[in-house]
């Protein structure tokens, strides 16, 4: 909002439109706030701006109010122009104080002097507190002003804060009257109605005011609506993103239930047999699977100069490592090995061969080299020739001798004839025989399998010396890394074993049972009484 504002510099008056914000106080006692600045320019942007405050090294300037309320700048310069129409303070007093006494004569220099452009001749009206030639209004009588901009009346809208303008018209003020003077015709209206269009004026500017505070309220009320849709928009955001993220990983695992359903796939079907036609074909050319021997296997990469047997093999292999691409050749590398080699085989051979050392080198067997890399290329599509080679030398047949020890030496239910571990316990009742002996057969287990005969007569060895000179000892392999001694002469194991019920003829029945400890040394004193026992029958 602007006002109007009156100053006195000096013996001159000057008329001003500024912001509301500058004014302060009362029409009394009014204080304008003017700032220090030289530039015209930087004073009118000021002026411009409604929302500048005054700051701390402004001027303070007494002023009187002429008008407050104005909607816009441009505006306030047209009626700052009307009310620079006056040459002074007194001249303005002078024009209102003959409105207030009704005076049949004019100020000396009347706002309406310029409605001598409009060529217009009227009479006035009879006034009966003056004589008739007091109320001839002409145009000469009129004191010229600049009201050539100013040719309509100013009305307020109470719903906006623009004026309208009656183009050719214009509001003259003669004493006890109001004139209104148009091209066409002239009228006149009443004083009293003039006061009315005055106290209207104002209870619209009251109006305009409240619409002002509305509006404020109801841009502060928009302005929490945009934060709040500007909030919702971010949070639609963040959870778009985070339904995407969410797709993304559920993308992820579909892909990984997918390659481990066909994993499951593949090491359900490794069992089953193959197609018969491949097992004739096979059969034909006098090749039996798992390889083991040298002869056979010299015998398969001669015949696998034919293409198509190359084929047939692979569809045959592929069977049990699947065709996925998916799949790591460390996880089923040494399965596909299982199935055309034997480890009997592969401790018979070398990668390069060794001077003065009777293993054949693999690396010359270069048709099944050929054949193994083409069976695991599609299970693993990462993998290359070269890691097929690597995988070949490094895990089948480095470690070929330890899986033979393994897989051949498992125990099995020990004879008291053939001196393995055994215990003797008599039992006698009144309804048994007493020739009879039941003896009880103990078998060490481990959590994969049952113990190999080699470790256990070693473990009965070193039990009878009293393992005087060894602290406690723990075998690491794989499929026995949870079996240990804790002490001397003591072996633990950590799984149960199997309990199983077998008659070997009417005079022993030989039992598996569940132990984790054994005294070794009254292990091997049972064992010699045993052998003693068995000697005598």
């Amino acid at each position: 909002m602007f006002s109007i504002v009156l100053t006195k510099e000096g013996s001159s008056h000057l008329i001003s439109v500024v912001p509301s914000t500058w004014v302060l106080g009362n029409n009394k006692d009014t204080i304008l706030f003017w700032p220090r600045t030289r530039k015209n320019s930087d004073l009118e942007l000021l002026r411009r701006d409604e929302n500048s405050v005054p700051s701390e090294n402004w001027r303070k300037l007494k002023c009187v109010v002429k008008l407050q309320g104005i909607a816009t700048f441009a505006e306030g310069i047209k009626l700052e122009e009307l009310y620079s129409n006056f040459e002074d303070t007194e001249d303005e007093e002078r024009y209102h104080k003959n409105r207030e006494n009704k005076r049949k004569h004019p100020a000396e220099k009347s706002i309406v002097e310029d409605l001598q452009n409009y060529n217009i001749d009227f009479e006035m009206m009879d006034n009966k507190e003056t004589k008739k030639d007091n109320d001839n209004v002409t145009m000469n009588d009129m004191n010229k002003t600049t009201m050539n901009e100013y040719n309509s009346n100013i009305y307020f809208n109470h719903a906006s804060t623009s004026y309208n303008t009656i183009d050719d018209t214009v509001a003259i003020e003669t004493g006890a009257s109001k004139i209104i003077a148009t091209n066409e015709n002239l009228t006149t209206i009443p004083e009293t109605e003039s006061q009315t269009g005055e106290t209207l004026i104002s209870l619209r500017l009251i109006e305009f005011n409240q619409i002002i505070t509305e509006n404020s309220g109801l841009q502060a009320e928009n302005k929490i609506l945009k934060e709040s849709n500007l909030k919702f928009q971010n949070l639609k955001e963040e959870t778009d993103r985070g339904f995407k993220a969410l797709q993304v990983q559920l993308d992820k695992l579909y892909d990984i239930l997918k390659h481990k359903q066909s994993y499951i796939d593949t090491i359900s079907t490794a069992g089953t047999s193959v197609s018969t036609n491949f097992d004739e074909e096979i059969a034909q050319r006098n090749i039996q699977f798992p390889i083991n021997s040298i002869k056979n296997l010299e015998l398969l990469e001669d015949q696998l100069i034919d293409t198509n047997f190359e084929k047939v093999l692979v569809k045959k292999f592929s069977r049990i490592c699947g065709t996925s691409g998916m799949l790591k050749i460390s996880k089923i590398g040494l399965q596909l090995t299982r199935c055309l080699f034997t480890d009997e085989l592969l401790n018979q051979l070398t990668w390069k061969g060794i001077k003065g050392c009777t293993k054949v080198p693999f690396m010359n067997f270069i048709k099944t080299r050929n054949l193994f890399f083409k069976i695991i290329h599609l299970a693993d599509k990462c993998c290359s020739a070269k890691d097929s080679d690597v995988f070949l030398q490094n895990s089948a047949i480095k470690h070929s001798g330890q899986r033979m020890k393994r897989n051949s030496s498992a125990m099995k239910i020990i004879n008291p004839k053939k001196n393995k571990i055994e215990i003797e316990k008599k039992t006698s009742t009144e309804n048994e025989d007493p020739s009879s002996n039941n003896l009880e057969t103990i078998i060490i287990n481990t959590p994969d399998k049952e113990i190999h005969e080699e470790e256990a007569n070693e473990l009965l060895r070193d039990g009878f010396r009293g393992l005087d000179d060894k602290e406690n000892k723990i075998d690491d392999t794989p499929d026995t890394k949870n079996r240990s001694i804790k002490a001397p002469k003591t072996v633990t194991v950590l799984s149960d074993v199997k309990i199983s019920n077998k008659t070997t003829d009417s005079k022993h029945e030989t039992k598996m049972m569940n132990v984790s400890s054994y005294d070794l040394r009254q292990v091997f004193e049972q064992n010699e009484e045993c052998n003693k026992i068995t000697n005598s029958d």
